[in-house]
Parts: structure tokens; C-alpha cells; sequence
């Protein structure tokens, strides 16, 4: 009857240990993954950004774009060789 509470303490005891003890390694570990935690959200708003501007500007570029390749090809094929 007594050897059952005592293990249980031995074990709550040597786990406690193991939670709280991190060797140097472990810690910049754990610091780096909360690092990169807390820079998801900035890059993720980054990407979602850059969508959102070309989704506005690719209407107004695209016929630009394609305005000036006709009108290049069109002086180069006037061009006398």
C-alpha cells in the first residue's frame, strides 16, 4: 500500500526533471521555433499582399504590355534591311 504512492512520486518527480531541464541545444531549439512561430503571420500577410497588387494591376499592365510588343513588332518589320 505504501510502495504505490511513493513510485508515483519517483515518477511525477523524474518527469518534472526532464520538462524543465533542456540542455543548451534543446533551449535555442525551442527559441527558434518560437521565433518562427511568430513570423508566419508577417510573411503570410507579405504573400497575401503581393496577390492582392497584381490582382489590381495585372488589368492596367497586361494591355500596356501587349500594346507595346505590337508596336515593336510593328517598327521593326517597317525597319528596311
Amino acid at each position: 500500500m505504501y510502495v504505490l504512492p511513493f513510485l508515483s512520486c519517483l515518477c511525477c518527480v523524474a518527469f518534472a526533471v526532464n520538462i524543465t531541464t533542456l540542455s543548451p541545444q534543446q533551449s535555442m531549439q525551442q527559441k527558434r521555433h518560437e521565433d518562427l512561430i511568430k513570423e508566419t503571420v508577417p510573411v503570410g500577410m507579405m504573400f497575401a499582399s503581393k496577390a492582392f497588387v497584381q490582382l489590381l494591376a495585372n488589368p492596367i499592365v497586361g494591355p500596356l504590355t501587349h500594346r507595346q510588343v505590337r508596336m515593336r513588332k510593328e517598327s521593326l518589320s517597317r525597319r528596311p534591311r
